[in-house]
């Protein structure tokens, strides 16, 4: 079982109730997603993250029998991963951050706007200040702007993730949008 993107989630979490030595595909499918997803929402060490992924899976592992397989399993181990971020910033008392990719530019640019409309190109400092924004933002809201646009989810992944409705989504989506070009725009003017 090589090639675990024609294996549905469905299927492997099947695979891995009827024996347990099969969870290794799961944590081979997402190990990577839940890596890169804490290392964009804290400033945990290698180490650190390696810990995180590890809970989130020991996690899935003791839960896996509670798993609706009605609803995305996608979604069921991201809201995990969430609530162990949160977790680790309780237990570490730490601040809230989001870590951005040179892979991410793109990302950027739907976030800063349309560059001909809002007179401004990303640059490496315009890429810098949408950082510092994002940081200084409301959890809430960058929560939902990681999951929708750095982890690529949609709305409804998104509410079961969060545990609040698609409208919500949407509305937090917008207005977190609407916030950082108003920031990014007072930054740039000055």
């Amino acid at each position: 079982m090589e090639d675990l993107t024609i294996v549905s989630d469905k299927d492997l979490v099947a695979l891995s109730l009827k024996n347990p030595e099969n969870f290794v595909y799961l944590i081979r499918k997402y190990e990577d997603a839940m890596t890169r997803y804490i290392r964009r929402r804290s400033k945990a060490t290698a180490a650190d993250t390696s810990d995180i992924v590890q809970e989130i899976f020991i996690k899935v592992y003791r839960n896996l029998n509670d798993f609706d397989s009605d609803l995305s399993f996608s979604s069921w181990i991201y809201r995990i991963a969430h609530n162990s971020i949160i977790d680790w910033y309780r237990k570490e008392k730490k601040r809230d951050y989001i870590s951005i990719d040179e892979e991410d530019s793109g990302v950027l640019s739907s976030l800063a706007g349309n560059e001909s409309a809002d007179g401004f190109t990303l640059t490496e400092e315009i890429k810098k200040e949408i950082t510092e924004i994002l940081e200084e933002m409301d959890s809430n809201y960058k929560d939902v702007l990681v999951l929708r646009f750095f982890e690529d989810k949609s709305y409804e992944e998104i509410s079961d993730i969060m545990q609040i409705p698609v409208s919500a989504v949407g509305v937090k989506i917008n207005r977190a949008k609407k916030i950082v070009k108003k920031k990014l725009l007072a930054k740039t003017k000055n």
